[in-house]
This record gives C-alpha cells, sequence and structure tokens, in this order.
C-alpha cells in the first residue's frame, strides 16, 4: 500500500512539475497584456432615386451618338414610354402647345441617410451646349436650381453640339453634376425640386436652345460612403 500511495504521488508531482514548465502555458501567463481595442464598424449606406428608364431616349442612343434633324433642330421629336413628361422628348422644353416654356422643373422623393456627406446627378442628355454663341448665335446660358438655389456652372462643361459636314448635329452623352457642399441641407427631408432655366444673355436677342433628357438619377450617400 505505502508503495502504491508513494507511486501516486510521484505521478502528481510530476504532472504539476511539466505543467508549471509548459512553454504554451508561460506564454499565456506572460503575455496576457491589456485587451485590444475593438475596430469600430461604420454603417455607411447611400439612397438613389431615379426618373426617367435609361433607354436612350426610348431609341437605344448610345454615348456619343449624333442625332441631325431635317429642316432644323427645333423639330418636336417625342420617345416617351410611360415615362416622366421631362424626359424622351426632344426640344425637352416644349409645352404640351408645342411652345417653348424654357422652363423645366420636377421634384425628386427619397429616404436620405441619417447624415449626408455627399451628393451628385447622374444624366444622360442630348444636345446641351451651355453659354455658347454657335447654337442659333443666341449666347444661351442652362441654369439649374434645387430647391430655388443655383447649382453654380451645373451645365458649363458639356458640349452636345456641333457642325459636321455642314449639318449641326446634337450628341448624347452622360455626365454628374456634383451636389455643392452647401446645398447639402436642403436634402434632409427627402425631397428637392430640381428646375432648369434657358437664359437669355444677350439683351434684345431672342434665346434658342433645344435638348433631350433621357433620364436623371440622384444618389445621396452618408459621410463615410466610398
Amino acid at each position: 500500500m505505502k508503495t502504491l500511495q508513494f507511486a501516486i504521488s510521484l505521478i502528481l508531482a510530476l504532472n504539476l512539475l511539466f505543467g508549471c514548465a509548459d512553454p504554451n502555458r508561460e506564454v499565456l501567463e506572460k503575455a496576457p497584456g491589456p485587451p485590444k481595442p475593438k475596430i469600430p464598424t461604420t454603417q455607411t449606406s447611400c439612397s438613389t432615386v431615379l426618373l426617367g428608364d435609361k433607354d436612350g431616349f426610348g431609341q437605344g442612343f448610345k454615348d456619343g451618338y449624333a442625332l441631325y434633324v431635317p429642316g432644323g433642330t427645333s423639330l418636336p421629336l417625342d420617345w416617351r414610354s410611360n415615362d416622366p413628361l421631362f424626359t424622351d422628348v426632344y426640344p425637352a422644353d416644349i409645352a404640351p402647345s408645342g411652345n417653348c416654356t424654357h422652363q423645366i422643373q420636377f421634384t425628386m422623393q427619397f429616404t436620405p441617410p441619417s447624415q449626408i456627406g455627399s451628393a451628385k446627378l447622374h444624366l444622360t442628355t442630348l444636345g446641351i451646349q451651355d453659354g455658347d454663341q454657335q447654337v442659333c448665335n443666341s449666347d444661351t446660358d442652362i441654369k439649374l436650381f434645387m430647391d430655388g438655389q443655383e447649382i453654380p456652372g451645373a451645365f458649363d462643361a458639356i458640349d452636345q453640339f456641333d457642325n459636321i459636314s455642314g449639318k449641326w448635329s446634337d450628341f448624347v452623352s452622360s455626365f454628374d453634376i456634383a451636389i455643392p457642399q452647401s446645398l447639402l441641407p436642403l436634402l434632409k427631408d427627402g425631397s428637392i425640386t430640381l428646375q432648369w432655366k434657358i437664359i437669355q444673355t444677350v439683351p434684345g436677342v431672342q434665346s434658342y436652345d433645344s435638348f433631350a433628357i433621357d433620364y436623371c438619377e440622384l444618389t445621396v450617400c452618408s459621410p463615410d460612403s466610398h
């Protein structure tokens, strides 16, 4: 019996000795340290609303497509199919009476993120050439307003009209218009009204212009969205 008790005691002592010498256990004892900081997770979101249907004016027109209307570029064309009234119509500022209204207005409604960091408009249009006298020598300026406040120079860089082989032709292209930081608070209520105005810049000279709008898409993003 004494021999058995001695053997059991010896085994327990050896287990204790080797357990203390376990390198893995030693590392655990020496390097607990402070808890590692948790990396914060940020929820980001964007809200998008589209007016129009991205169908290339109902004709499948792609970027760079040139439209030449025999007899002059003021001939009204209507490519709508269940589209908003201001889209798929050439010229875009034609009233039901056929007269030029020189004004386009529509409202976009969306669900805004809790905080707004950026916003932009994405459009496909045909025939916009802003502030250029070659448009029937009229020197017009197309201005864009959001809830009554102008987005400065919105269309200044857009060139969709040119004379090719003696023919004035309108071109299709897509582009973005960034909404300035100063106007972002207007988006907080989830609704904006956009207004396009064709402005006469030469006193006493009638303004002429004609263009078409395929669609207008608004994207509103939280500050950390990319």
